[in-house]
């Protein structure tokens, strides 16, 4: 029911630059960026100034991304807290179905209560279907370990940063900044966690050995 999917099987990115999304895109966007520039600046307080109606020095540009970069961190622990409180609670969930199923078993027992097989056989279709429920809700990175997904995200972004300090000074306007911080967000995006997860087994099967780990720069 999603209008999106439909546009995306027809359309996929489609062909045209301009999007209905593009005005308000750039509105949020340079909201974003006033935000992060407060926040480089060496102001303290409640009443840091606006950069907004200022034209941003070049060299400014590389601290405002730091500023971003520290942003991202901050939403990046959240959805990794997140991920590890929902693999645990996963695992109690697939353990009370486990427990009520053999309660009910015992409760059912057809020498006892005279329950029909078709009875039984629907109260076992019903536990078997909400057992499959969770796991199939499960995405792969509730399926592996937290440890794995953790060191997957905390060491591209530690390579990130250290790979940035090359190349800060190249970051010298608006457009250049905001690449940067997208590619630094796709780090901690499930689809690169998972994407790093799997290239990772697949070349370390394949070779024995594990592939460089890293982002790639803008």
């Amino acid at each position: 029911c999603d209008p999106n999917d439909r546009v995306y099987f027809r359309e996929g990115i489609g062909t045209q630059l301009y999007t209905a999304d593009t005005a308000s895109a750039a509105e949020l966007q340079n909201i974003y960026l006033d935000y992060l520039c407060r926040q480089a600046n060496s102001y303290v307080g409640t009443d840091v100034p606006s950069c907004a109606q200022q034209v941003i020095p070049a060299n400014y540009w590389p601290i405002i991304v730091q500023a971003g970069l520290n942003d991202v961190d901050a939403r990046c622990d959240s959805y990794m807290a997140w991920l590890d409180q929902k693999r645990r609670e996963n695992a109690a969930v697939l353990a009370e179905i486990g427990a009520v199923r053999f309660a009910v078993d015992a409760l059912t027992n057809p020498n006892v209560t005279g329950v029909s097989a078709v009875g039984l056989a629907a109260i076992s279709a019903a536990f078997g279907l909400a057992t499959d429920t969770v796991k199939n809700f499960n995405s792969l990175l509730l399926q592996v370990d937290h440890t794995t997904v953790q060191n997957v995200v905390v060491t591209n972004r530690k390579i990130f940063r250290e790979d940035l300090l090359k190349f800060s000074s190249s970051i010298d306007n608006k457009p250049a900044s905001i690449h940067t911080l997208r590619t630094y967000l796709s780090i901690c995006m499930s689809m690169t966690i998972a994407a790093n997860i799997n290239s990772t087994v697949t070349v370390f099967k394949q070779t024995g050995t594990a592939p460089g780990a890293g982002p790639m720069l803008p």
